[in-house]
């Protein structure tokens, strides 16, 4: 998406025909009708559906009926204002001023104005509410630094220049749903947002319904009259009631399921491009990684295209080892694209001295990991250097407090859901002080960059960053990222005016049933 940074601010675009292009045009089928009622499922949220903490696809799905963003990433990974109509930053990328929308009301018929907005960024950057969104606003926005203008403008007074900040008070940083100022954690059981459909139940594990919201800022929106959820407790489960015509659509799916679904009668798969992968790191500080010549030998070794088409089944693109995902606004072009070279990864591998020694790659138990650890340790083994999987439940590989293997293992495979902007990935996983940086890498000059490309709004200046970044990342190898996945949604074919989503987005104020 080139131009997307003009004169400080992001460029809003006709993003909605770009992103209908890319899904095969499903919302240009016919004419929209009103009325009906679709059924969605979803494995069960794992934890109350609040949007200040939550982190599960369930509760996000829930929460994004029900309240809405200040900004809509689009498939294309453009912006589309929602409750923000525009925004403009000053000239350092360190001041943003948003402008609200007018006369939109919330579900309990209270207007939305700038103090709302205020609170709820208040709230997400204060350490004390365990808001999910802290790590995407570390070192960027602290609490006193959002302000109410007059009662539709709000100004962000960043702690450092931030040129994609519109991005973090969007859809993508999923947290920042807008709430009443009023808000005290009772989300779940009485919901108030802005949003196209207003919460009639919700049973813990079975599932929620929703109705039409008849005051919804966008006129004529939504189509549907009710939205109906039901709650899965596997992915299993969640499979059979889609081929059984149980749900219409479920929010998320694993890859390795869409073979399934193919030629299934009545159903259909729509796919999107995306910057969603699972990465594959390795310590710096443990041998045999600490000789970057090892770490370049496993990432030449790596059969990319073999990965794709066996694990992921061909719905993925290539990765080249940094984090400028295909949906980003800029992309490294000075790189050769890296595929499976045998001999150099041979080479480097005797280069550091490293032969017969045996490694354990650890990971979760969930598609495509196992699979991507398998497709490793057998590419691996082809150059002398032999893998021991470890494969964990999810829930033990995460863990919790001072027991996170995922942060601390020498070798592993990780999940990453979709994200918009490349700071999304940089700033926690390779800053030296990042909360997530597993590789436990520390490049002063990369830090340096990335704060340079954050911080800079010029398109050739953040072009040359992008290339400095991603030739330090391709070379020194501290995380290999093989591939990037978009999203996949199946759904009726009576369904229409859906998107699918790499970041499990579930937006049905368009949705309608022929």
């Amino acid at each position: 998406m080139a131009g997307a940074i003009a004169g400080g601010g992001l460029l809003l675009g006709d993003a909605g025909s770009a992103a209908a292009q890319i899904l095969g045009s499903p919302a240009l089928a016919g004419s929209p009708r009103r009325g009906g009622t679709v059924k969605v499922g979803t494995i069960a949220p794992v934890s109350a559906v609040d949007p200040v903490t939550m982190y599960d696809a369930g509760s996000i799905a829930i929460a994004q009926q029900s309240a809405e963003y200040l900004v809509y990433v689009n498939a294309n990974g453009s912006l589309r204002p929602v409750l923000a109509t525009s925004w403009s930053s000053d000239k350092t990328a360190r001041s943003w001023t948003f402008k609200l929308r007018p006369n939109v009301k919330f579900h309990d018929g209270t207007t939305l104005s700038s103090a709302d907005v205020v609170a709820t960024f208040d709230r997400l950057v204060d350490p004390k509410s365990q808001s999910s969104a802290l790590t995407d606003f570390q070192g960027i926005l602290a609490p006193g630094g959002i302000h109410a203008v007059d009662a539709s403008t709000v100004r962000f007074d960043l702690e450092s220049p931030f040129a994609d900040f519109p991005y973090l008070v969007s859809s993508t940083n999923y947290n920042t749903l807008v709430l009443p100022k009023a808000y005290k954690g009772n989300f779940q059981a009485q919901p108030v947002g802005t949003g196209p459909f207003i919460q009639q139940s919700f049973t813990h594990n079975q599932g929620a319904t929703f109705r039409r919201n008849p005051n919804y800022w966008d006129s004529g929106k939504p189509y549907l009259d009710e939205v109906n959820f039901t709650f899965y407790q596997d992915q299993q489960a969640q499979l059979l009631g889609l081929q059984g015509g149980s749900v219409d659509t479920v929010v998320t799916i694993s890859s390795s399921e869409i073979p399934t679904l193919e030629g299934t009668s009545g159903l259909r798969v729509r796919n999107v491009n995306g910057s969603a992968t699972y990465t594959l790191w390795m310590r710096v500080d443990r041998k045999p990684f600490t000789d970057r010549r090892a770490r370049q030998a496993v990432a030449w070794a790596i059969d990319r295209q073999g990965l794709i088409a066996t694990a992921l089944n061909g719905k993925a693109v290539p990765g080249n080892d940094h984090f400028f995902g295909p949906t980003m606004p800029f992309r490294p072009n000075n790189l050769p694209q890296r595929v499976q070279n045998l001999s150099r990864a041979k080479a480097l591998l005797q280069a550091a001295g490293v032969h017969g020694e045996t490694v354990t790659l650890t990971t979760e138990n969930t598609p495509p990991a196992p699979d991507y650890a398998t497709l490793v340790k057998n590419d691996l083994a082809k150059i002398g250097l032999n893998v021991k999987l470890n494969i964990m439940s999810q829930s033990a590989f995460y863990g919790s407090g001072k027991n996170q293997p995922w942060l601390e293992v020498p070798f592993g495979i990780v999940d990453w859901a979709a994200r918009a902007i490349p700071a999304q990935y940089l700033n926690p996983v390779l800053e030296s002080n990042g909360v997530w940086n597993s590789p436990h890498y520390k490049n002063p000059e990369l830090d340096t960059l990335i704060r340079r490309y954050n911080a800079t709004l010029g398109h050739a200046q953040r072009q040359s960053l992008t290339n400095q970044i991603a030739h330090i990342t391709f070379n020194d190898v501290p995380v290999i990222v093989a591939y990037w996945d978009g999203g996949q949604r199946p759904m009726s074919t009576k369904l229409q005016g859906l998107q699918a989503s790499a970041s499990s987005f579930m937006d049905l104020s368009s949705a309608w049933l022929t």
